[in-house]
């Protein structure tokens, strides 16, 4: 079979279309040279999802693949939730080689590899220095990640996190606060999270699931 992209791309994002100017554009630098589908789910935090949705068509290259989610809710907790379980669930309508890049929307790209140079045969490919886990910060899931660890565990609906943490819920043990592991883990640090210095500046720090509570 000849499977054309390299990698498909899942991203939570919110309307905040001043950040997106500044991280999409240091993430298709990142994104160089690498076949994709980009599935960006966007909700709408402030009333500016139409907007945000524009500027998203003027900063990715009309040649790329790439689809917008729309949802007209967001600022909850299970906003956030129901965007990472839908595109969860919906990545695999699409094929690639490598398997799912989780890259949420306020990461700054800081790194000097391109994501097609460190691609492999891996279970996970971390891009964050942090401990050694799988997460929602940015890195690659195998396709074997993805469809036996993380979407069986979004159907979870006893589980503590359901409709609260999608991280949590597609990638944590029930038992034991910590991640399931994988064998192939290889850390690659190239992000940082600028998310939380930009709510800080903006809405006094309040955190973007938070806001409509």
């Amino acid at each position: 079979m000849n499977v054309q992209n390299d990698i498909i791309i899942c991203t939570t994002a919110v309307d905040r279309p001043e950040l997106h100017k500044y991280t999409f554009s240091k993430y298709l630098d990142f994104l160089e040279g690498c076949n994709f589908h980009w599935m960006i789910h966007l909700n709408n935090v402030w009333g500016g999802h139409w907007p945000a949705f524009d500027e998203l068509k003027k900063i990715i290259p009309q040649d790329k693949s790439y689809e917008v989610l729309l949802s007209h809710k967001g600022g909850k907790n299970i906003d956030f939730f129901n965007a990472g379980k839908k595109l969860i669930e919906e990545c695999t309508r699409r094929e690639s080689k490598y398997g799912v890049l989780w890259l949420e929307d306020d990461w700054e790209y800081i790194g000097n590899d391109k994501l097609i140079d460190i691609l492999g045969d891996y279970d996970y490919l971390q891009l964050v220095e942090r401990n050694k886990e799988m997460s929602f910060n940015p890195g690659v899931f195998s396709w074997d990640v993805v469809k036996n660890i993380m979407q069986p565990n979004m159907k979870r609906t006893g589980y503590k996190k359901y409709n609260d943490n999608p991280e949590r819920t597609a990638l944590f043990k029930d038992d034991v606060d910590v991640s399931f592991s994988v064998e192939n883990h290889v850390v690659k640090p190239n992000f940082r999270d600028i998310g939380r210095e930009w709510m800080a500046k903006k809405h006094d720090g309040k955190r973007v699931f938070n806001i409509n509570v």
